[in-house]
Parts: C-alpha cells; sequence; structure tokens
C-alpha cells in the first residue's frame, strides 16, 4: 500500500468503484500518480481485457513524466492536465 506525504494511504477500498464502472462497460479515467494503484488499475484492466480506447490514465503534466512516458510506450493512452494557479499542488 502506497503513502503520500501528506498521509493518505492508497487504499484497496478504491478499486471497488473502479471495477464496478469497468463491469457496467463505463469509458474510465485513471486519475493517479500513485504507483500501486496504477499497478492494480492496469491488472484489472489486463485482466479484463479491455479494448485501450475503453479507458485512459491522468496525470498532471510535469508529476511523474517517466512514469506516463512507460504507460504510452506500454500502449494506454495518457491525458496530462496542466494545473493552474498559485495553490494546485497543496
Amino acid at each position: 500500500m502506497a503513502v503520500f506525504s501528506s498521509g493518505f494511504a492508497a487504499s484497496p477500498f478504491q478499486l471497488g468503484p473502479f471495477d464496478a464502472l469497468l463491469g457496467a462497460r463505463a469509458y474510465v479515467g485513471v486519475a493517479t500518480h500513485d504507483e500501486w494503484l496504477i499497478g492494480e488499475a492496469e491488472r484489472l484492466l489486463r485482466g479484463r481485457g479491455l479494448d485501450r480506447r475503453r479507458y485512459e490514465f491522468q496525470m498532471l503534466l510535469g508529476v511523474r513524466p517517466g512514469r506516463a512516458a512507460e504507460l504510452v510506450a506500454a500502449g494506454d493512452r495518457v491525458r496530462g492536465y496542466a494545473p493552474s494557479g498559485g495553490h494546485w499542488d497543496g
């Protein structure tokens, strides 16, 4: 389980709604920088054999650009969001 500097711990409970959306055939945006959640999302997505046009990963531009590039190299879609304002990072 990953722990952020803010003390927030990524939780297996976050995967329930994600899996339910996949089961409902919804287009899903996986918005996280957390490696554990990315890995679990990949496991669920690959396990279902979903077409990669049915989901995307979402990340803030400049946060973990190497990981975003790895996802793209693996054939996944990655949407980059550009934060604005003075307080976007906490």
